[in-house]
């Protein structure tokens, strides 16, 4: 829905609304969801442009993130395609852009690149990347912006122009999804002492990282100001949701929550890594598929070619893992999950990807 939205030109989201208009077809589709086309009530039949309002957890999303897919439905439009053309070409749009972001960020390393190329087709990573999510771009982006530090961290001299263009890419990465935040800590691994100096170089990172964590603030900031949308609503109250009391529930019981959360963090981690083997709404794969992902894995890492990292350089690396693995736990925690409960609900394997 959020993608045929931006097919009609409506790049600005009203914040105040829970509902926004988009058309018949949306909900056709919706309907029809997990249907095979040859058995769908919706075989042969025309796009349907009676406006419909919907509600969607994408509201909050930056509008970029639905460009390709907004291009794709143009096109079926245009050439007044039967309505599952309206999601078929909407999903190849957005592979085409994941594989050409994919593609240079292959190119450009001078490293990691089959452990690149290998997160880039998991099973899970795929399936998002064929499908209208915008996990496609969030999962592009990510793995452009650590092609493009692998690329910068073994020059000697790094231009201006490299770290704008380092700056624009994790600006993206930091609104498209602000829980990839602490990816963006890779800035202060640059060398850029070896051309600026040490004191110039020390500056300009604390400038460029406190952006990004500006951004990121500001950005979330800006999403809680949106209506709950009707969707989200019904389930926190069925759930027993609330971010507000949720906060007073940690500080309350800050001990014992610490030790349930860490706690449910290490166990869940197990299902998360199957999450990546599977499709759908999780419902389709194959339990081996898991062993032989993570054997294959540690078979091309262990093949790349040797690049020397310090001791430093490397614990810092393995903060911003840690970093980012409970910081978007916490996020769920606060937003998805009942107040005081043990384990973290919500939470997906596909949100890791970045961080693999």
């Amino acid at each position: 829905a959020r993608s045929e939205i931006v097919s009609q030109g409506q790049l600005i989201i009203n914040r105040s609304q829970q509902e926004f208009m988009t058309i018949q077809s949306m909900d056709d589709l919706h309907k029809q969801c997990e249907t095979a086309i040859i058995y769908s009530v919706l075989k042969g039949t025309k796009i349907d442009y009676t406006p419909y309002y919907f509600y969607h957890v994408a509201a909050t999303n930056a509008t970029f993130l639905y460009i390709p897919q907004a291009v794709g439905m143009i096109i079926a439009k245009i050439l007044n395609l039967d309505v599952i053309w309206l999601m078929w070409l909407g999903r190849f749009m957005n592979l085409l852009v994941y594989s050409i972001l994919v593609g240079l960020a292959i190119k450009i390393t001078p490293c990691i690149k089959f452990s690149l190329l290998f997160v880039a087709i998991l099973p899970m990573s795929i399936q998002q990347a064929a499908s209208l999510s915008p996990d496609a771009m969030i999962n592009a982006l990510s793995i452009l912006l650590i092609a493009l530090f692998s690329y910068l961290y073994t020059k000697d001299i790094i231009s201006y122009k490299e770290i704008i263009f380092f700056i624009v890419i994790g600006m993206l990465t930091v609104i498209s999804k602000v829980t990839n935040m602490c990816i963006n800590g890779l800035f202060l691994l640059l060398p850029l002492h070896k051309n600026y100096g040490k004191n110039r170089a020390v500056i300009l990172k604390i400038c460029v990282v406190g952006s990004f964590i500006i951004t990121g603030m500001v950005y979330y900031y800006y999403t809680t100001t949106f209506a709950v949308n009707t969707g989200v609503e019904k389930y926190c109250m069925e759930n027993n949701v609330d971010s507000g009391r949720q906060l007073h529930y940690i500080f309350g019981n800050f001990k014992q929550w610490l030790q349930d959360f860490g706690g449910s963090a290490l166990e869940q981690s197990e299902s998360y890594i199957n999450m990546l083997n599977r499709f759908g709404w999780l419902n389709y794969g194959y339990a081996a598929l898991t062993s032989m992902t993570v054997f294959m894995f540690a078979k091309v890492c262990l093949q790349e070619k040797q690049v020397i990292i310090s001791r430093l350089h490397k614990f810092l690396i393995f903060l911003m893992v840690v970093g980012t693995y409970m910081i978007t736990s916490l996020a769920l925690y606060l937003t998805w999950t009942s107040v005081g409960a043990e384990n973290t609900a919500g939470v997906q394997g596909r949100y890791f990807i970045p961080l693999i």
